[in-house]
């Protein structure tokens, strides 16, 4: 039997008012270690606790770590049990209203000596379970014998069911059109975890051709049950967007449709507040496309939140919470990296803790839902470029990777001493420069911005977008909701560029100096609304001049 300490009941207090209004702090790195998986809890003095798998062979051991800090320093794993073997890998948890964990790890298991995942390669879910204030654990058993991907976050419905939502992969598909290799499905226990049975429901979503990434079909998925009881469902895709499916008993579950939420390549995590709201941390990004018809990375160099209302009538935020701090410079050759795979933690004053982050760039940070109800951002680069991405691809692609290097430079501001104003051209043959900027999430608003086109610049546009694109790629131009050419500024002085939208109406006013400027269409439709502006230069060859952005500010009505 696994044993471990008593602990109190987890019921994580929650402080924050349901009021919308108020500035809230932007999110904060408390530069502790991160973790991986999606097994850390919070027990009723704020306290995190995180399940995890240490040692191998023998000597592997399920483990207990505790912050008392929200993150900024841990205690030394405890062991609650020894329980053999090799293979193991990320864990899940559930929480109980009584405080108990239902603990889910995943282990490697072959079938002779071939290495074919779901034929003769497997990836197993094991269980265990605590009790007595998690001073008892059952002997780990297998649950689900297959090939499954990365566990995300399971429920503890109201009704007592528990259930875990998870990919299987089918061995001998492939992984591509129509469908993928993987179908979303669910376990449920309606005996506290005593037996474990498959839900009926197979769970899928379409692969696009020449797909630029794995094509493995839905996948990752991660549930909340809402205030109501019903239970919702968002899975990682293919398609360009998160899929999404419900239940009204976590056994039952709706087809896989497109939710509102665009996404490249990587998982969401769901999770539900004190006061019943619901919070999303994904990757809300533009998968960048092949290069010469290799694949290339891409997708995961911000990690975004959005907040919704208990039912999920209204979603506001699509705010970056995490950008990777090396997303301007040379990628390392192999191995994934980036924001994604977010894991989420509710802090005893009302905030949420959320690790994610690969390849070397994990990270905690300290997100504070009311800073999601911000409507507006500005940025004159006090803070450098912190805030921008500014990269651009370099070279062939090979193996899943490309060079990059940083385009868009920070130089003195020509005219205020002390101040900086970016420069976008295109110094050289490779791509022009780019620069892209996220503010709150608006169906209308207007953003502000002030620029100088430099004599002899060859060309750049303005584009808003409702997500993150790869600053220099120029196929997102066609894809931006709204796109104003630079040419309509006349070259060697500032411009006050003013752009009004209203998605409703599916317009953008512009205005340059105060006065009139051309009225722009809605070339593309968004189910959410405007959350980002790009500048890019649109140089046919070489272009020294380029032109200067001095500050932007967005104000948005969401």
């Amino acid at each position: 039997m696994l044993r471990s300490r008593a602990v109190t009941v987890c019921v994580c207090t929650f402080l924050f008012s349901t009021v919308c209004g108020g500035a809230g702090a932007p999110p904060e790195f408390p530069g502790g270690p991160a973790w991986g998986g999606r097994s850390t809890v919070a027990t009723a003095d704020g306290t995190w606790e995180r399940f995890f798998i240490e040692g191998k062979g023998g000597d592997a051991k399920v483990v207990v770590a505790s912050s008392a800090d929200m993150g900024k320093s841990w205690s030394k794993p405890k062991a609650l049990g020894t329980i053999g073997g090799d293979g193991w890998g990320g864990c899940a948890a559930i929480v109980t209203p009584k405080g108990e964990v239902h603990l889910f790890m995943t282990k490697g298991r072959w079938v002779g000596e071939g290495k074919a995942p779901a034929i003769n390669r497997f990836i197993d879910i094991w269980y265990t379970k605590s009790s007595d204030g998690r001073t008892k654990w059952t002997t780990p058993k297998p649950v689900f014998e297959g090939y499954v991907g990365a566990l995300c976050n399971g429920a503890h419905l109201k009704s007592g069911r528990m259930i875990l939502p998870f990919a299987m992969m089918i061995g001998g598909r492939a992984a591509g059109p129509p469908v993928g290799r993987n179908e979303t499905i669910v376990l449920y226990s309606d005996d506290d975890g005593g037996t474990w049975t498959m839900a009926p429901a197979r769970l899928v979503a379409p692969v696009p051709e020449n797909y630029n990434g794995s094509s493995e079909g839905a996948c990752e998925p991660s549930v909340v049950q809402l205030k109501d009881g019903r239970v919702y469902m968002l899975m990682r895709t293919q398609t360009g967007f998160l899929y999404e499916s419900w239940s009204d008993d976590g056994v039952k579950w709706s087809d896989a449709k497109q939710s509102q939420f665009s996404s490249s390549t990587g998982p969401p995590y769901l999770i539900r507040l004190k006061d019943d709201r619901v919070a999303l941390f994904w990757n809300d990004c533009e998968m960048p496309p092949r290069v010469e018809g290799a694949g290339v990375y891409g997708g995961r160099d911000a990690l975004h939140a959005a907040i919704a209302d208990p039912e999920l009538k209204k979603w506001v935020g699509f705010r970056e919470i995490y950008l990777d701090p090396t997303r301007n410079t040379t990628p390392p050759k192999a191995g994934d990296r980036g924001t994604a795979y977010p894991d989420a933690v509710l802090t005893a004053d009302g905030r949420i803790g959320v690790s994610s982050g690969q390849g070397g760039r994990r990270a905690v940070m300290i997100v504070d839902p009311a800073w999601l109800y911000e409507t507006s951002r500005a940025s004159a680069f006090a803070d450098g470029l912190d805030s921008w991405c500014v990269y651009k691809g370099v070279g062939p692609a090979k193996g899943w990777w490309r060079d990059r290097t940083q385009g868009s430079q920070l130089i003195d501001h020509p005219d205020k001493p002390d101040a900086k104003s970016l420069h976008i051209r295109r110094p050289d043959d490779k791509d022009p420069d780019g620069a892209t900027w996220n503010f709150p999430l608006g169906r209308s608003g207007t953003l502000t911005t002030r620029v100088k086109v430099n004599p002899n610049s060859r060309g750049g546009v303005i584009a808003l977008a409702d997500r993150f694109f790869d600053p220099s790629d120029a196929t997102c131009d066609a894809k931006a909701m709204f796109l104003l050419p630079l040419d309509q500024l006349s070259a060697g002085g500032w411009h006050d560029v003013e752009l009004k939208w209203d998605v409703a109406a599916r317009t953008c006013v512009v205005s340059i100096d105060a006065k009139p400027g051309p009225s722009l269409s809605m070339a593309n439709e968004t189910a959410t609304g405007i959350a980002y502006v790009r500048f890019r230069s649109t140089a046919p060859s070489v272009d020294a001049a380029g032109f200067l952005i001095e500050s932007v500010k967005a104000v948005s009505i969401p």
